[in-house]
């Protein structure tokens, strides 16, 4: 059974505040549990393996140069060919894995600044979300935020553009109070 007698936590903060504010306090409240902290740690996680995945197809091909300088001169026709079918199946999966994950993946995302942040860094902002070949899809007015779809790359150079203002970037998702 559900205590209805003393709200908790966001719902507080929502029930104490106007309902022309609510979709607003929401997001800002939304950010203040940290969960907008969670989109540092996936660019990371990334940008890991593909360093890692890079660094095997080096490795892979320090190999392949190796067997074969040795393999020429060293044995016969059928061995070489015997050796370099495997190690071909395996570099072109690897070159495959690698461009799969070079891939940037564009996700629905709202940027929101504090109200103190000047117009221009919205507009560089939005400027190197369409670069990059994004798309601006909603701008808002009660707050200085506006939503877009863009990839984790370009959100990485937003969140890095200005050191004075930082962006509040947040996946753009349905919440319910269910």
């Amino acid at each position: 059974m559900i205590n209805t007698s003393r709200p908790s936590g966001w719902m507080r903060y929502i029930e104490s505040h106007p309902p022309r504010f609510r979709l607003c306090r929401l997001t800002l409240a939304h950010s203040n549990y940290g969960l907008s902290r969670r989109h540092t740690i996936p660019t990371t996680l990334i940008i890991i393996i593909i360093i890692i995945a890079v660094i095997l197809i080096i490795v892979l091909i320090i190999i392949i140069i190796i067997i074969t300088i040795f393999s020429t001169t060293t044995t016969t026709t059928t061995t070489t060919t015997t050796i370099m079918k495997p190690v071909s199946v395996v570099v072109a999966a690897l070159s495959l894995a690698a461009g799969v994950m070079a891939v940037d993946i564009k996700k629905q995302v709202v940027i929101t600044y504090e109200s103190s942040t000047p117009d221009w860094v919205l507009r560089d902002a939005k400027a190197a979300i369409v670069a990059a070949g994004g798309v601006i899809t909603h701008e808002y007015n009660l707050i200085k935020g506006f939503a877009a779809t863009a990839g984790d790359k370009v959100l990485t150079t937003v969140q890095t553009m200005g050191s004075k203002y930082q962006p509040l970037i947040e996946e753009d998702k349905i919440v319910s109070l269910n």
